[in-house]
């Protein structure tokens, strides 16, 4: 990703954990305070971290039937758009993993994927691309809530 993209996506980051309530003010001051850095047009979209929903170019296919919206960070330049996001599902990690993996029959290319066990619990990560979208998918069970946690980080150029 571009330094500008980055540095809008840090900026969207650190404006949900602070300023989660002041919703399309501070939107626009973050992307003022970048364009007047980068000289370059941005557009930031905080959907909340408690039950955001993912921005309109996130592909339907990276949602996991059923899941649940835990909140979406997005932000475009004139470079490309990126953000993350969160789901949550009462599926299990394994069924998770296969519905992800067997998306290969819908267009999308595995780049790659990791597999870890931990104390805390079974993880999977695993690199989807489709075009000029690209996504790090991470798969987790939260002990917690008994919950499968579903991770993204994404940009399209």
């Amino acid at each position: 990703m571009k330094k500008t993209l980055i540095l809008a996506l840090i900026a969207a980051f650190v404006a949900v954990l602070t300023l989660s309530c002041c919703g399309k003010m501070m939107e626009k001051a973050i992307e003022e305070a970048i364009e007047e850095e980068g000289g370059e047009d941005v557009d930031i979209d905080i959907g909340g971290m408690m039950g955001g929903k993912p921005p309109k170019n996130f592909p339907k296919d990276l949602i996991y039937p059923g899941a649940k919206s835990t909140g979406f960070v997005s932000g475009t330049t004139e470079e490309g758009s990126g953000g993350w996001g969160a789901l949550e599902s009462s599926a299990s990690l394994s069924r998770i993993v296969k519905y992800y993996e067997g998306l290969e029959s819908k267009g999308w290319t595995n780049e790659g994927s990791f597999e870890a066990s931990t104390e805390e619990g079974e993880s999977y990560m695993l690199t989807l691309s489709k075009g000029d979208f690209s996504a790090v998918v991470t798969i987790s069970e939260d002990s917690e809530s008994g919950k499968t946690i579903i991770g993204f980080m994404y940009g399209e150029e």
